[in-house]
């Protein structure tokens, strides 16, 4: 017999999340993605907690310290014939996030953007919408293949704060 779980309708009775239900749009994205963004999957950090260890007698233990620095939020997504999103992303950091491809950094408002996150329950109603304040960071690669399937790109971002 179970000490926690006492039956089966237990478990039935919960409204599951679900890892689908989700929608994420970048305003200022050129068309066809003006209003919607293409995204097969995103990983978007829930906390970041850092610790130090302590070192004694009989053994080390760790103690949380800090929250970590600046979290990133992971994008895979789908990318037109016509490489829309992949010129998008050059031109954001060769011109915005960079002076005209030069070391400068600008930290202007064009630096930062906007990526806009819609979860949605079970019953599609009122989604949990939060804007997150992001610029790109790493690499963006594309990648050919000889396989007739979809390329998807992945791309990370520093969330720089919420709304």
């Amino acid at each position: 017999m179970a000490l926690f779980l006492k039956d089966i309708e237990t478990v039935r009775a919960v409204d599951w999340g679900k890892a689908y239900l989700w929608d994420i749009m970048i305003p200022g994205t050129p068309a066809p993605f003006d209003s919607w963004f293409p995204a097969t999957d995103i990983e978007i950090p829930v906390f970041n907690v850092q610790s130090f260890t302590i070192e004694g007698a009989m053994g080390s233990y760790k103690i949380p310290q800090r929250v970590g620095g600046a979290p990133t939020m992971t994008l895979t997504f789908l990318d037109s014939d016509t490489h829309t999103l992949l010129n998008y992303f050059r031109d954001w950091i060769d011109n915005d996030v960079f002076l005209d491809g030069r070391t400068v950094v600008n930290w202007a408002e064009n630096a930062i953007r906007r990526v806009v996150v819609a979860k949605y329950d079970h019953t599609h109603s009122n989604p949990d919408i939060k804007v997150y304040y992001v610029y790109p960071e790493g690499e963006l690669k594309w990648h050919g293949s000889s396989e007739s399937s979809n390329e998807p790109l992945v791309v990370e971002l520093v969330i720089m704060g919420t709304d």
